[in-house]
Order: C-alpha cells, then structure tokens, then sequence
C-alpha cells in the first residue's frame, strides 16, 4: 500500500512540474507570434499557458490584444 501511494505521490509531482514548465514556452511562443503580428496564432498559445497555473495579468491583458 506505502508503495502505491509513494507512488502515485511521485507521478502526481513529476506530471505537475512538467504541466509548469510548459507555461513560460506557451507564452514566449505567444510574445514572439505577438510581435511578428499573427495574432491567431499567437491568440492558441496564450489561450494554452492561460490553462495552466498561475495566470498573469500579462498574458490575460495579450489574450485582449490579439482579439482585438
């Protein structure tokens, strides 16, 4: 049972820290698209590091940009 648990522990910790990691590339994806004016593009990747915690008011505040 410890087994499962340290586990279960160790696969929820190491997906969680992939999950993060992953944010800051959406987002520097999204400010390079931003930049070069592909907004739809760059609308898909802020959409997917807004998903991901913590959300900036940064990123929410592009998500407006590229709508616009």
């Amino acid at each position: 049972m410890t087994h499962r648990l340290l586990a279960f522990f160790i696969l929820f910790c190491t997906t969680a820290i992939g999950l993060a990691q992953n944010t800051p590339s959406w987002k520097k994806n999204g400010d390079k698209l931003l930049e070069a004016q592909q907004y739809q593009a760059a609308l898909e990747a802020y959409l997917q590091a807004e998903q991901q915690p913590p959300a900036d008011a940064e990123t929410r505040t592009n998500i407006g940009i590229c709508h616009y």
